[in-house]
């Protein structure tokens, strides 16, 4: 298992809600057939929350991630607000400290 992102989707206002929710089960699934399970990132599920879509994914290394970023900013930019954020496991994290 490489590092754990939390991959957010928001919509820019580009298209309204209904097509927003209509259309992105589509582009993520798009992206796992695009190629990305291949390059070192598999998806964990997708997690939708209002205006906003989540999707947790396991990266291989950083440059595999820096290239999914990168396919996404260059994509999918223009319709979403995308931002990743790190899962850590704090009690790994902690575990040194803690002794």
């Amino acid at each position: 298992m490489g590092q754990l992102y939390m991959q957010r989707f928001e919509n820019r206002g580009v298209i309204d809600k209904s097509d927003f929710d209509a259309t992105l089960p589509v582009g993520l699934e798009a992206f796992r057939k695009a190629g990305n399970v291949d390059k070192g990132v598999t998806g964990h599920g997708v997690f939708a929350a209002s205006w906003y879509d989540y999707v947790l994914i396991d990266v291989d290394s950083p440059k595999t991630f820096a290239e999914y970023q990168a396919f996404h900013y260059n994509n999918c930019d223009h319709h979403f607000a995308i931002t990743f954020e790190p899962v850590v496991n704090m009690e790994d994290a902690f575990a040194e400290t803690s002794q």
